[in-house]
């Protein structure tokens, strides 16, 4: 059985990416700053016959990240896939964002990403044909007014990407980026979803398909395979 890390596992993509690679026979290291949130998916993986370990972790602390991979490989003896998903939101102006607020987003959405990869690499290289793949944004390449720092966060995740799959090509580690548009998660109050609401009218131009994504992908609906089962092609054996 392979096994994967998942960070923000406890809620949105990352829950639906963790359930998703259970059902794929992925033993699943479910990672979460809450770690109620991380139970929950880690005891429904278990209730359908999978295996599951919940991990609490604050992806801004180093050593946390640390324990979170060596905790994971001590359990389950190997490791083959890293999903970069943890993430805040924090949407400004240059101007107004604070220096606390821009040093948070970038701790967690981009510095995280890299601490999980520095050391999941040296497990992942233990054998041929694993994975990391980031969850970036389409903010990273085309954004909206006041997305500052989240898109910053976003397009460093790209370059870092380009660097990891050049330097771990030797190995055979393959490193994807996915590039979500808006999906419904918990990111956002709920409020925000409602379909006659003034934000979701505004961000609707953006979306030629005249709708928004959900985490859970129907299988049948191929078209919109993203981001879940568009990640389950990129750590497949190509």
């Amino acid at each position: 059985m392979k096994v994967a890390i998942v960070t923000g596992g406890g809620s949105g993509i990352g829950r639906a990416v963790a359930l998703e690679l259970a059902k794929e026979n992925y033993a699943v290291a479910v990672a979460d700053i809450e770690e109620t949130k991380a139970q929950q998916v880690a005891a429904a993986i278990e209730k359908e016959g999978g295996e599951a370990i919940a991990l609490q972790v604050d992806i801004k602390e180093e050593s946390a990240i640390q324990e979170m991979v060596e905790n994971a490989y001590q359990r389950f003896g190997r490791l083959n896939v890293l999903v970069n998903n943890a993430g805040i939101n924090f949407t400004h102006s240059v101007e107004d964002c604070t220096v606390e607020e821009f040093d948070e987003c970038i701790a967690v959405n981009f510095r995280g990403h890299y601490l999980a990869s520095k050391y999941s690499i040296p497990y992942l290289k233990e054998e041929e044909n694993n994975a990391i793949i980031h969850i970036s944004s389409t903010h990273a390449m085309r954004t909206q007014p006041r997305f500052f720092p989240y898109n910053a966060s976003k397009s460093a995740i790209l370059a870092m990407t380009r660097s990891m799959a050049i330097d771990l090509s030797a190995y055979r580690i393959r490193v994807n980026a996915i590039c979500p548009g808006f999906i419904k998660t918990t990111i956002l109050s709920p409020d925000i979803y409602q379909e006659d609401g003034a934000y979701m009218k505004k961000i609707m131009k953006y979306h030629p398909s005249g709708r928004v994504g959900n985490p859970e992908m129907s299988r049948m609906r191929l078209l919109f395979w993203f981001p879940t089962k568009l990640l389950l092609l990129m750590v497949r054996r190509l």
